[in-house]
């Protein structure tokens, strides 16, 4: 028996040698069938890199919420809104979430996320829509954002908004429940704050017809450092070259490094020899001149914080040489 013919788009192939045309040329099943798994596998691994479940979980004139589920090896995701990439209020792009800012009231947004994999950017989400509501000030009116910083004569507390509504806009700056300044930036420079202490900030804004919106949640900052009338630690001395009349000492801070101000609030040194005030100045490096050969001499040593307190004692004592230098 003759192997059976078969007229495929108006060619003949023959069903025993297994050809069959595809795109006008003739292929082998086993070819166009790993063509299809070849597919089949790109769609489906498409398909476990895209994100899913995206929705908005709360919308504001200016700005809107939204969350999606994480994608397997996702090293970060982007936002996109109507085509391109989102103004969001983080930096942080690992999280399930983001806020897209500086939107207008009464507008409908088109939002897509894409996942991130090994630097390579994955497909692009379903879209959602989401319809801003009417202009106003918001429920909860700023996030804020707190970086400190306490130095020797420059306590001070950094206050920033994360989500500022712009330059132009008033501010007033509440600390501990107080107003304390009123300005246009969205950062505040609190200057009138002292190492060791812990103060609630609140913010809220003011529209240019005078009306003014509700207060932030507020946000909790501690100065580091030793609080004012707290003695400080007892600081770190080492001796490290002692001779016939002279003795160097390194006076170290508590916290801090060499001849900077410590972090506790140490302004200065009280060095002390025989019960004896030599020097209140004393910071980093010390020496001391004209001592007796082949004497033993006790030296204490404390630091004076910005407030005038005094810390713990250290206490040292050395020998000077008979004759001949002795480095240590």
């Amino acid at each position: 028996m003759g192997k059976a013919k078969k007229r495929i788009g108006g060619k003949v192939a023959s069903v025993g040698t297994a050809l069959l045309l595809t795109g006008g040329a003739l292929v082998s099943p086993a070819f166009a069938q790993d063509t299809a798994d070849s597919g089949a596998n790109q769609t489906e691994a498409e398909s476990n890199t895209t994100v899913t479940g995206l929705r908005s979980t709360y919308a504001e004139a200016f700005l809107v919420v939204l969350n999606w589920n994480a994608v397997p090896g996702a090293d970060s995701y982007e936002l996109y809104r109507d085509g391109s990439v989102a103004f969001t209020s983080e930096l942080d792009r690992t999280d399930t979430w983001s806020r897209a800012i500086f939107l207008d009231g009464e507008t409908t947004y088109t939002f897509q996320v894409a996942a991130v994999i090994d630097g390579v950017r994955q497909p692009l989400s379903d879209p959602i829509t989401v319809t801003t509501p009417v202009a106003g000030f918001r429920k909860h009116v700023l996030w804020l954002d707190s970086r400190w910083s306490a130095a020797i004569g420059n306590n001070l507390a950094v206050v920033s908004l994360r989500e500022p509504r712009g330059v132009q806009t008033t501010y007033l700056w509440f600390r501990d429940g107080t107003l304390i300044e009123g300005a246009n930036g969205p950062t505040l420079y609190d200057r009138g704050v002292t190492q060791g202490t812990t103060h609630s900030y609140q913010v809220r804004e003011i529209r240019s017809d005078g009306e003014l919106g509700p207060l932030s949640d507020p946000l909790g900052v501690t100065i580091p450092g030793t609080p004012p009338g707290v003695p400080l630690p007892a600081p770190d001395i080492r001796s490290t070259f002692v001779d016939q009349s002279t003795a160097v000492f390194f006076v170290g801070q508590a916290s801090g490094s060499e001849g900077r101000p410590a972090a506790n609030g140490a302004q200065r040194h009280e060095i002390w020899r025989n019960g004896d005030l030599i020097d209140s100045e004393g910071n980093g490096w010390f020496v001391d001149r004209d001592l007796d050969r082949n004497t033993t001499y006790s030296y204490r040593f404390r630091a004076v914080a910005v407030d005038g307190t005094l810390g713990e004692w250290t206490d040292f004592e050395i020998t000077t040489l008979a004759v001949g230098p002795n480095i240590i």
